[in-house]
C-alpha cells in the first residue's frame, strides 16, 4: 500500500548516514540553538564509518592525531573513547580502536539527546529531490519501521536496501514519507543520493588518463568491505554465522597473504591479523601484538579476508540516471556485488575460525558491539562515493597535496584562500581487481597535511547546497586520503558552520566563498575551534635558490630578508619567471615569446593558486628578455620586462 507524506520545515536539513553528516548536523545545532536543523540516517546509529560501518579505528595521519589540529567536537570524542572503562583496545593499526556500540551509548546519543533544535530521522533514506533555478527545494526521505515479528537476524542489506528506498509498505516494514524543506541543504550520504536524484552533475570512479580530466571509468574505484566484530569465549562454541563464501580473491592464511609485507608485520599471524583492529582487551588481557585473549572484541576489515576486489559497489552512472528518471531511485548500488560482499565477510570469518586451529574453536561472532542482528556491520564501509563538482568546476585534487617537484621542500599540502578543513593521511587505494588504475595513480606518493577549500563544500550548479565527506567536490585520487575519520569530521564541521552562516544571511555558497574570511573566523572561534592551519609540522621554506635568484616556490614565495636569508638575492620587479612550455626562445635577440595568453610569474606554482602580486598576464606575442641564455630552474626561465 502507498502510505502519506508529512512535510516537515527544517531551517538545515543534513541527508547524511557519513561521518561528516553527524558533524554537520552537530556543528549547526550547536552553533545557533535557535535554528532547527533536520538529520536523516539510513540506519538507527549516527556516525557512518566510525559506527553503522564498524571502522571502529580512527585512521589518523602523523599531525591530525595531534589535538592542536582537531576541532573541539572532535577532541571531545577523543576524550570520552580514551577515558573510562572499556577505552584499552591495544590495537596496532591506531592510536584509538573501541566498540561503537559504547562510542553511540556513551557520547554520540548523549550529544544528540542534548540539543532540542536538532532532529534525528533514523531508518530514513533519502528516495527524491526537488530542484528549481538552481537551488535544491526539497528531498523525499522514506523511513521505514521494522514490523512485528520479522527476523532481521535475515535481512542482510543487499536484499532489503530496494525496500528502504521505496514509499510503499512491505512484508518487512510500515513506511513513513516526509517531504523535508529548508533554505539549505547539506549532501553527506554515502551514496551520493541529492546529487543522484537532484540530477546534479558528479562523478564517480577514477579520473582518465590524468587527474584533471572530467571524465572517469565509472566501473573503477575503491574496493569495499563489510565489516564484523569477533569474540574470543572461554569455552569452545559452534559457530554462529552462515558459511559464506569466497567471492572475490580466495581466502588465504595470514602469513601467505600478498599484503604481508605491506602490514608490516614479518609473520602476518593469526594473532597480529586479531590484533590488527582490535576493538576490546579482554578482562586482564596480554596486550601484546601477537596476545589473543578470552573477551577480547576484534572488528575485522583485513585486505586478504573481508575486502571484495572483484566487483565495484556503484552501478554504473546510466543506470544511475535511468533509475532516477523511472523514479526508483534506490541507491546505486551493483547488488549482486553487495551479496557477494556480504557473503565473503561470513566466508572470511568462517577462514579465520579454521586457519585459527583451536583457537577459532572458541571465535564467534559478537552482534552486540556492531548493533546488528545479521553479525555484520549495519552498513558497508565505502571508501569512494559519487563526488560534486564544485563552484567553477572546482575539485580538490591530489597533485596540489602531494610533494611535488614544483614545490621543493614542501611539508604541507598547498592552503588556498579559502581553507576551511585540515586532513593528514597517505594516499590509500584498495583496488578493484576487476580493472587497472591510470599511470598517474601508480606513480605513489605519500600526500602532505593538507588543508581542505571551502569550494570542495560547494557544486557549481546548486547555490544552496553543501557537501561533505566523500561526496566532497575531489577527484578519486583526493579523496583516497580525504575519505578517512578525521578528514571526515572536520569537513562536516565546516559545511555545519558555512549553513549556519547561509541560513542566517540568506547566503548562496558563491557569496559564503565571496565572505569566506567570516566563515573562517567562525570555525576558528569557541565554540567550534577548527584548526585552520597545522601546528607542529614543520614551516616550509616558500622559496629556492635557481637561476641565481631567490625564487618563489608557493603561493606566499616571497623572501623572508632581502636575499634569501643571504643565500642568493631576490627577483628584481622587473624580473619573472616564465614557463618554458608556453614561451618560445628567439636566438636573434634573446627573447622568449608568449606563443598564447599565459603568466609571468614570481614562483614556479600554478598562476591559478598565485595572488595577482605574484603574477602578470601576458597576450600572445609578449617579449621578455632573457637574463641567462642557457639554463632553466624547474622548466622556467628568467627574464626581464619593464624597469
Amino acid at each position: 500500500t502507498t502510505t502519506t507524506t508529512t512535510t516537515i520545515t527544517c531551517d538545515v536539513v543534513v541527508a547524511g548516514g557519513s561521518t561528516a553528516a553527524l558533524a554537520a548536523a552537530l556543528t549547526a545545532a550547536e552553533v545557533a540553538p535557535g535554528l532547527k536543523v533536520c538529520l536523516t540516517e539510513p540506519t538507527d546509529w549516527l556516525g557512518g564509518q566510525m559506527t553503522s560501518s564498524a571502522v571502529s579505528a580512527f585512521d589518523f595521519g602523523a599531525y591530525n592525531r595531534n589535538a592542536a589540529n582537531q576541532p573541539r567536537s572532535f577532541r571531545d570524542m577523543m576524550a570520552f573513547l580514551h577515558g573510562g572503562p572499556g577505552h584499552s583496545a591495544a590495537c596496532w593499526v591506531s592510536t584509538t580502536c573501541y566498540v561503537p556500540a559504547r562510542l553511540i551509548d556513551g557520547w554520540i546519543n548523549p550529544r544528540v539527546a542534548a540539543l532540542p533544535n536538532l532532529r534525528v530521522l533514523y531508518n530514513t533514506t533519502v528516495r527524491a529531490t526537488a530542484m528549481s533555478g538552481g537551488r535544491v527545494l526539497s528531498v523525499t526521505a522514506v523511513t521505514r519501521t521494522l514490523r512485528e515479528g520479522v527476523n532481521a537476524s535475515t535481512l542482510l542489506m543487499s536484499s532489503v536496501i530496494t525496500d528502504w528506498y521505496s514509499p510503499q509498505n512491505s512484508t518487512n516494514y510500515t513506511k513513513q514519507v516526509h517531504t523535508l524543506s529548508a533554505p539549505v541543504f547539506v549532501e553527506a550520504t554515502e551514496l551520493g543520493d541529492v546529487l543522484a536524484t537532484g540530477r546534479l552533475q558528479f562523478a564517480q570512479g577514477v579520473e582518465l588518463p590524468n587527474e584533471l580530466n572530467f571524465t572517469t571509468d565509472d566501473q573503477c574505484g575503491q574496493a569495499a568491505t563489510q565489516t564484523f566484530f569477533a569474540e574470543i569465549l572461554e569455552h569452545p562454541a559452534a559457530a554462529n554465522a552462515p558459511p559464506g563464501s569466497d567471492e572475490g580473491e580466495p581466502f588465504l592464511a595470514p602469513s601467505h597473504h600478498r599484503s604481508c609485507p605491506g602490514i608490516n608485520k614479518p609473520n602476518c599471524s593469526i594473532g597480529s591479523v586479531w590484533t590488527y583492529r582490535r576493538a576490546r582487551l579482554g578482562p586482564g588481557g596480554n596486550s601484546s601484538v601477537e596476545a589473543v585473549n578470552v573477551g577480547d572484541i576484534s572488528q575485522q576489515n583485513f585486505g586478504g579476508g573481508n575486502d571484495l576486489d572483484n566487483m565495484y559497489l556503484f552501478a554504473p552512472v546510466r543506470d544511475v540516471r535511468a533509475a532516477v528518471d523511472a523514479d526508483a531511485w534506490a541507491g546505486g548500488l551493483n547488488l549482486t556485488a553487495l551479496s557477494g560482499l556480504e557473503q565473503r565477510a561470513y566466508g572470511w570469518f568462517q577462514a579465520y575460525r579454521r586457519f585459527a586451529g583451536d583457537l577459532g574453536t572458541h571465535m564467534v561472532l559478537n552482534t552486540t558491539a556492531a548493533g546488528s542482528p545479521t553479525g555484520l556491520a549495519k552498513a558497508p564501509y565505502l571508501r569512494d562515493t559519487r563526488r560534486s563538482i564544485g563552484l567553477g568546476g572546482f575539485r580538490m585534487q591530489h597533485a596540489t597535496q602531494a610533494p611535488s617537484p614544483s614545490r621543493p621542500g614542501a611539508t604541507v599540502g598547498f592552503r588556498f584562500a579559502d581553507t576551511v578543513a585540515l586532513g593528514n593521511y597517505n594516499a590509500d587505494d584498495h583496488n578493484v581487481d576487476s580493472c587497472s588504475k591510470p599511470a598517474y595513480m601508480t606513480d605513489y606518493r605519500d600526500m602532505l597535511p593538507f588543508f581542505v577549500p571551502f569550494r570542495a563544500l560547494t557544486h557549481a550548479n546548486a547555490s544552496n547546497l553543501l557537501v561533505a565527506g566523500k561526496t566532497m567536490a575531489q577527484t578519486f585520487y583526493a579523496n583516497s586520503a580525504s575519505r578517512l575519520h578525521p578528514c571526515e569530521w572536520t569537513t562536516g564541521v565546516a559545511a555545519g558552520a558555512a549553513a549556519v552562516l547561509m541560513t542566517k544571511h540568506s547566503w548562496s555558497t558563491a557569496e559564503v566563498l565571496a565572505n569566506v574570511d567570516t566563515l573562517q573566523r567562525m570555525l576558528a572561534a569557541p565554540p567550534i575551534e577548527q584548526p585552520l592551519n597545522w601546528t607542529g609540522v614543520p614551516k616550509p621554506r616558500p622559496f629556492a635558490c635557481g637561476l641565481e635568484r631567490c625564487v618563489g616556490v608557493a603561493a606566499d614565495g616571497t623572501c623572508p630578508t632581502a636575499s634569501c636569508n643571504g643565500d642568493c638575492p631576490p627577483l628584481a620587479p622587473s624580473e619573472w619567471l616564465a614557463n618554458a612550455e608556453y614561451w618560445d626562445h628567439d636566438t636573434k635577440d634573446n627573447t622568449i615569446v608568449a606563443r598564447e595568453t599565459t603568466y609571468l610569474k614570481k614562483s614556479t606554482l600554478s598562476s591559478q593558486y598565485l595572488p595577482d602580486n605574484q603574477k602578470l598576464q601576458t597576450p600572445k606575442g609578449t617579449r621578455c628578455t632573457l637574463e641567462n641564455t642557457t639554463t632553466t630552474f624547474q622548466g622556467y626561465w628568467l627574464c626581464r620586462r619593464g624597469k
